[in-house]
């Protein structure tokens, strides 16, 4: 489990990870396709010189502690579907990865409408394409209430602000 993104599960509440257990547990288990994952000799290397650190690492050292309590206004809300659903790609402190993602303050670029249409459809302003964006897009954001990506989209706009 080296490369589960643990520490963007890690700011799930407890009652989101409860409803989550339930939702797999209430699926009668059934054939389905095995897969077989093996780290090769070069993430074998990386792994034992501890250049690839396991998720799971990160949590403790780096990952605050949230709670129901958090997200009780929409920046709160905001902050907590960033960290949860974003933080996988965009990184913990959600500043991007060079090459891969960009930071998130990003946002300000986008008016809600715009925004929305990111989230739900996967296309960015200026109509790129964003591979892996419109993927997640598709098969996650789209699920997301107008007022979970309206919270997003609002705390995002505190980073551009911050970033300042």
């Amino acid at each position: 489990m080296t490369v589960m993104p643990s520490a963007s599960f890690h700011h799930m509440t407890d009652a989101d990870l409860n409803n989550i257990a339930a939702y797999i547990r209430s699926h009668v288990p059934g054939d389905g396709p095995e897969l077989e994952v093996t780290a090769g000799p070069v993430a074998r290397f990386l792994i034992w010189n501890g250049v690839f650190q396991p998720q799971a690492e990160s949590v403790l050292e780096e990952a605050p502690w949230l709670v129901e309590a958090d997200r009780q206004s929409g920046l709160g809300t905001g902050r907590y579907v960033a960290l949860t659903a974003c933080g996988e790609c965009h990184g913990l402190d959600l500043e991007g990865s060079e090459g891969f993602s960009p930071g998130l303050a990003i946002a300000v670029a986008y008016t809600r409408e715009d925004f929305h249409r990111l989230m739900r459809e996967g296309k960015p302003v200026g109509d790129r394409e964003l591979n892996l964006m419109r993927d997640m897009s598709l098969r996650r954001f789209s699920h997301f209430t107008d007022e979970e990506i309206d919270a997003l989209f609002a705390y995002l706009q505190t980073l551009a602000s911050e970033s300042t």
